[in-house]
């Protein structure tokens, strides 16, 4: 009776343990903002306290807020105008016009886009040095040298409009965009804490790690002594190559094939699925962790003789396996059978906001003209009336009208009348002065 009991009770405490969710409270986010702010894709235009609630993974990353702020003090200048931006060893540079397009001459130092930035190029002479480019606005790349010791912190928005490859560092905690490939050289790091879409193929030949939303358009490979460790959610759009080690502690969706060659490694916790359409196995598959995971095949499984099933992990293929000359090593099986269970997470950030109204654009003269600056939040005011222009004769006069300057055309003043028949007059400093000529002597 009391065996019964005991079996009763642990099964209640499973089913409980099963089901139960965790919430997960963030340290608020304290902003200012002028006249907007965009958290988490929407955007607010009131003073407020506001929550968001998302479902996570085991160690999906918070909401991140830039250390470096726009309207605050500290940096070594600011540029506000659109010309060419240097940045040396020592200096922290802001850039917050609205609209940035020239030359970024990098040798040292940081710098920091609070506007809106497209540059015509990055020139990185850094010979080594340590560079930071924080984004807290937004940048458009069209190529990128990143060299080592260089690191992006893009807590903004990121797009970069072709290939890249870098030896640097690219931390993401904002919105990110490859239109193409996106390579990570020997030496380089990639972390993606927010939402990176990569269209392209991703290469990994150092580090790369993924604690929040990473969509892969084409094809990703993992290169031998990479390291790859998905945290949160990633989709593959196409084929996924390891060659080397992969760590997956989130849910990983392959939409064609998952291959693992000969000496690499893929483990998988507990309660984790991966799913693919097709998959060939050379390498390990492994289940870390006390619960069931799962590698889930819809069409076809391919398991050759190096390929390997280990630790509480088990290959479902509802159609089958194809070709299995493998080892499935216990706990590990090949079979649906048992309850993938996964801890319901709720992740709930709060941002706490005050807006600052974006004021109404002043009266400006026609000459000049209002930029909205939203560091400031302010309209700055710019320009200067026209000089009159030079005089060709004396007596010109000029009208400012319809925001320039016009010459009235005002005639040269007429000599006066003569009082006495010998009187002579001359133009002297723009006058007519008597020239007291005498009465002519009487015969």
């Amino acid at each position: 009776m009391k065996k019964k009991l005991f079996y009763f009770i642990a099964a209640m405490m499973l089913c409980f343990f099963e089901s139960q969710s965790v919430y997960s409270q963030d340290t608020p986010v304290v902003v200012s903002a002028c006249d907007n702010y965009n958290w988490n894709g929407n955007v607010y235009t009131q003073s407020g306290t506001y929550t968001y609630s998302t479902n996570c993974e085991n160690a999906c990353a918070a909401v991140q807020t830039s250390p470096y702020s726009c309207s605050g003090t500290g940096y070594t200048s600011t540029v506000s105008t659109n010309s060419d931006v240097n940045v040396g060893p020592g200096q922290t540079v802001r850039i917050s016009t609205a609209s940035f397009s020239k030359n970024l001459n990098i040798s040292g130092g940081t710098l920091v886009i609070c506007g809106s930035a497209a540059p015509q190029n990055i020139n990185m002479n850094t010979n080594g040095a340590a560079f930071t480019l924080v984004v807290n606005g937004s940048l458009i790349l069209n190529n990128l040298n990143l060299p080592t010791n260089a690191v992006i912190k893009n807590y903004g928005s990121l797009i970069l409009n072709n290939s890249v490859g870098f030896s640097g560092e690219i931390q993401n905690y904002g919105s990110m965009t490859c239109s193409a490939n996106f390579n990570v050289n020997q030496g380089g790091k990639f972390y993606n804490y927010a939402t990176a879409t990569l269209s392209g193929n991703h290469d990994n030949n150092n580090v790369s790690e993924n604690r929040g939303t990473l969509f892969i358009g084409n094809g990703f490979q993992n290169n031998h002594g990479a390291t790859f460790k998905n945290m949160c959610t990633l989709h593959v759009g196409s084929e996924f190559i390891n060659n080397s080690s992969v760590v997956n502690e989130g849910s990983v969706a392959v939409e064609q094939m998952l291959r693992l060659n000969s000496g690499s490694t893929f483990e998988n916790a507990a309660g984790k699925t991966v799913s693919t359409k097709n998959l060939i196995l050379d390498g390990t598959f492994r289940g870390v962790g006390s619960g069931l995971s799962r590698l889930t095949v819809a069409i076809s499984s391919l398991i050759n003789a190096s390929g390997r099933l280990e630790g509480t992990t088990s290959l479902c293929d509802a159609n089958g396996i194809e070709t299995n000359n493998g080892q499935a090593i216990a706990p590990a099986f090949i079979g649906c059978s048992g309850n993938v269970n996964a801890t319901s997470c709720s992740n709930i950030s709060t941002l706490v906001l005050t807006i600052t109204p974006k004021p109404s654009q002043p009266s400006i003269a026609c000459w000049q003209t209002a930029t909205f600056n939203t560091t400031s939040c302010a309209w700055d005011v710019t320009g200067t009336q026209p000089a009159e222009p030079a005089k060709v004769n004396c007596w010109d006069t000029f009208s400012f009208t319809n925001c320039a300057w016009v010459n009235d055309n005002t005639p040269q003043p007429a000599e006066p009348a003569k009082v006495n028949c010998w009187d002579t007059f001359t133009f002297t400093n723009c006058a007519w002065v008597n020239d007291n000529t005498p009465q002519p002597a009487e015969p």
